[in-house]
């Protein structure tokens, strides 16, 4: 087999380095973190308990890197009134501490949408010390001033965004060598970590060339992963040319699927050195385990892999005093 000339490498390596950055680094995603729900572009997350007063509550959320839950229409409304489950009173983010009757939301814009429990006169208890704002468990669930000091279960809320980053398949600093294994191998599993040149034979190699070969990564932790990038081997014409991508969840392994639910094959190499990325877009996954499992290659399965996921970062700069 011919060796390809290594003259060169470290300039193609920056470039190779420059193609994934602007593909990659400084994409934002909408996505919420682990525990987090995703509605109307923001991010929601209830406790039921323990209990705690407003402020309580509040500080919460503010650690939490958000507020209690800002209410500006009907949708977000219904929405957070399925977090009750029909029987807990939950505080959401207004009060009217400052001047009675003066609603405001915690992220101190005045209340233009409101659902006060009418048939009850609502609000009532602004001759009781009722300054704060609950969305009650009961009935249709609207919205109840009570004293700031009694304790509810609460909803908390933020904008996130994900910003998408290398796990660093490519430095023994971030996933150890132990962390990349395979079904088989004729060098060795952590040679298939992207941009790998420091040895004579620049890729993980199968042993065996036949479907059902895979090399994995594990993350170390659950990580949202939204894309993966793949290599062939960098010093012979070796590369695979289709792939599929699993993830593993509570125990079982799933592939990132077809509408249909039959494995998605993506699309891999045509030469050595090309870094091929796929964004996973609504296919994205949280996991600790990614396998690349070749479909179809060009003289050997032979790879080199990186896989990219969210590094969460809070998107608002207002502060609060707690």
């Amino acid at each position: 087999m011919a060796r390809s000339s290594k003259s060169g490498v470290t300039v193609f390596l920056g470039l190779i380095m420059l193609f994934i950055s602007a593909q990659c680094n400084g994409q934002e995603y909408h996505n919420c973190e682990p525990g987090w729900d995703y509605f109307n572009d923001k991010c929601y997350i209830s406790y039921k308990f323990p209990i705690y007063t407003y402020n309580e509550a509040r500080k919460m959320c503010i650690a939490f890197g958000g507020t209690l839950a800002v209410v500006n229409n009907v949708e977000e409304d219904l929405y957070l009134k399925g977090y009750t489950e029909g029987k807990y009173n939950l505080w959401i983010g207004a009060n009217d501490i400052e001047s009675e009757g003066e609603w405001k939301w915690e992220d101190g814009t005045s209340m233009t949408y409101s659902n006060w429990a009418e048939l009850e006169e609502q609000p009532d208890f602004f001759q009781k010390g009722g300054d704060c704002l609950q969305i009650t468990g009961y009935g249709f669930h609207q919205w109840n001033d009570i004293p700031c000091d009694r304790g509810n279960g609460y909803i908390c809320e933020k904008e996130r965004f994900c910003r998408v980053v290398p796990v660093g398949v490519e430095s023994t600093a971030d996933v150890p060598n132990q962390h990349i294994t395979a079904s088989s191998n004729l060098n060795v599993p952590y040679y298939g970590r992207l941009n790998y040149v420091w040895t004579s034979v620049q890729a993980w190699r199968a042993r065996k060339n036949e479907t059902g070969q895979w090399l994995q990564i594990f993350l170390g932790r659950d990580r949202r992963v939204t894309g993966v990038a793949t290599q062939g081997r960098g010093d012979s014409d070796e590369w695979v040319t289709t792939y599929r991508l699993a993830y593993k969840v509570d125990g079982a392994w799933h592939y990132v699927s077809n509408a249909d639910y039959s494995p998605k094959a993506l699309r891999g190499n045509s030469d050595g050195n090309t870094v091929v990325y796929h964004d996973l877009e609504d296919d994205a996954f949280t996991t600790q385990y990614v396998r690349f499992y070749p479909m179809t290659w060009h003289d050997h399965i032979s790879m080199r892999v990186e896989v990219y996921a969210c590094q969460w970062t809070i998107s608002t700069t207002q502060k609060y005093n707690v």
